[in-house]
């Protein structure tokens, strides 16, 4: 019964505040006093500014307060660079330098030394002039002696002429190898000449040897021969005849598209009529090309250009 009567009791609506109430929340907002603005305030993102175009004019401070654009510093790196490459370059050159100077050093040492024993071996092996004080004591003793140098020194210098001459007609011989090879060489250009005018005499005129070179350099190209690989194949006078009949092969094989146009296009004549003579020349043409489909030969493929070139 007292449980339902206070159940039934009206709820206080009174708003006064408790003394205890009061102090949580006068120490709540002390406490909200207490800590720092930054860290109340809730924190704003702050956007980052776009970084500033920079351009080669764009000056830039350094540490010590100098400021330089952007094209300066530039600059100044590839000069520095390029400083730095020279400076390596330099101390490698140097070191080679060394390295050489060493190298003659020891070479200089080493043909003192061997003078110095050359003089060793010549003072024990080749004759000495006698004592000039043997004059004196034992004038023929001293002329016997000298006699003798005399004879010694005779032996080794005529030796030495004769070897000096062997050495001079070694270098005349060997002169005269390279006289008689140039000659030789000249000869034989001669003769490749002459046979090369025996079989192709178009070529003594400039005009035709020149467009001769010309549609060789064209033809052995595409087949990867450069000019100084050509120049060498020619110095065999039948190659230039090889080399004839592949340009003129390769241009019956251009040829052959509008031979065949033309050929295509010409009026086909019925048996009942008589051929006129431009109407047997376009049949035989048409033959002759026939012929060099089935052969594939060059000699073929000319005959077929000279008609064209007669008609």
């Amino acid at each position: 019964m007292q449980a339902d009567a206070r159940a039934e009791a009206p709820v206080s609506g009174s708003t006064e505040l408790t003394v205890a109430t009061a102090a949580d929340v006068l120490s709540s907002e002390l406490h909200d006093d207490a800590v720092p603005v930054e860290r109340r305030t809730p924190a704003v993102e702050e956007k980052e500014a776009d970084p500033p175009a920079l351009s080669d004019d764009t000056k830039i401070t350094l540490k010590d307060g100098a400021e330089l654009s952007l094209r300066e510093l530039k600059r100044g790196y590839i000069s520095r660079k390029t400083f730095t490459a020279k400076t390596q370059a330099l101390a490698e050159e140097r070191a080679r330098f060394e390295d050489l100077r060493a190298q003659v050093q020891h070479h200089a040492g080493l043909v003192a030394e061997l003078r110095q024993t050359l003089d060793v071996v010549a003072a024990v092996l080749l004759p000495q002039q006698p004592d000039p004080s043997l004059i004196d004591a034992d004038p023929q003793l001293w002329k016997d002696q000298q006699a003798d140098y005399e004879f010694k020194m005779g032996i080794i210098a005529h030796a030495q002429q004769t070897a000096r001459n062997e050495v001079e007609a070694a270098q005349a011989a060997r002169d005269a190898e390279g006289r008689d090879f140039v000659h030789r060489q000249l000869l034989a250009r001669q003769q490749q000449q002459d046979k090369l005018l025996e079989i192709m005499p178009e070529l003594a005129n400039p005009k035709e040897a020149r467009r001769f070179q010309e549609e060789a350099i064209e033809t052995m190209a595409e087949y990867g021969c450069s000019v100084e690989e050509l120049n060498v194949m020619l110095n065999d006078w039948r190659n230039f005849r090889i080399v004839r009949d592949l340009s003129r092969y390769q241009k019956a094989l251009k040829s052959i598209p509008m031979v065949k146009d033309k050929v295509a296009g010409a009026p086909v004549l019925s048996s009942n009529k008589r051929m006129d003579r431009a109407a047997r020349s376009d049949r035989a043409a048409r033959t002759k090309f026939e012929h060099f489909q089935n052969s594939g030969r060059l000699d073929d493929a000319a005959a077929i250009i000279a008609q064209r070139m007669k008609d």
